[in-house]
């Protein structure tokens, strides 16, 4: 039983001045609380957009200057810059990513999903052990994994290969390609990350 199972429905406590005073401070409070948690949610924002100007553009350029993706200073503590990527393909454009995939040889990262209507359990049993015997509407979806995707564009960009004489080769033999090769289907931002360790 609760605290409260000894009020019955029509003996409800009357709020008197002592409980309105009670409850007044309970709305002050939530009041409070609420500015404050918004208050810090902006304040965190813009440390947020602070941290991630130094993290992502001031510490690489600075490094980046000198020729420097990695460097220890005198308290032992590493700073090391990485480039990476954000990759986002359009609804509209998604085939063309497909069939690029697929003339590269490369659509073993496409996923294929695919939904039935609805059916009846028996008929669903069915299905699963006769799906090419059996003529099932359904329709199905080519996709890749947002990290598949992300890999996949480091490694056909040759974010990972540091020697350029290197990157001109698979270039030039189709292993890499440049970004705006890829720029008909796919959108593709290269920023950088500081870590410091």
């Amino acid at each position: 039983m609760g605290d409260l199972d000894y009020l019955k429905e029509d003996e409800k406590p009357m709020l008197d001045a002592q409980a309105f005073h009670s409850l007044k401070e309970m709305v002050d409070l939530y009041k409070r609380l609420d500015a404050d948690i918004k208050s810090m949610e902006k304040d965190l924002t813009e440390v947020k957009k602070e941290f991630n100007k130094l993290s992502g553009e001031d510490l690489p350029q600075f490094l980046l200057m000198y020729g420097l993706t990695e460097v220890r200073i005198h308290t032992g503590e590493k700073i090391i810059v990485k480039e990476d990527i954000s990759v986002s393909i359009d609804d509209t454009r998604y085939q063309d990513f497909i069939n690029f995939l697929r003339e590269r040889g490369d659509d073993d990262i496409i996923k294929l999903q695919v939904a039935f209507d609805k059916m009846e359990s028996e008929k669903r049993s069915d299905l699963l052990t006769f799906l090419l015997e059996n003529e099932y509407v359904y329709e199905s979806k080519d996709n890749v994994h947002a990290q598949t995707l992300k890999k996949y564009f480091k490694d056909i960009l040759g974010m990972s290969i540091n020697d350029p004489e290197v990157k001109e080769e698979k270039i030039k033999s189709g292993q890499v390609v440049k970004k705006e090769q890829l720029t008909d289907f796919a959108k593709i931002f290269t920023y950088y990350k500081t870590t410091i360790k």
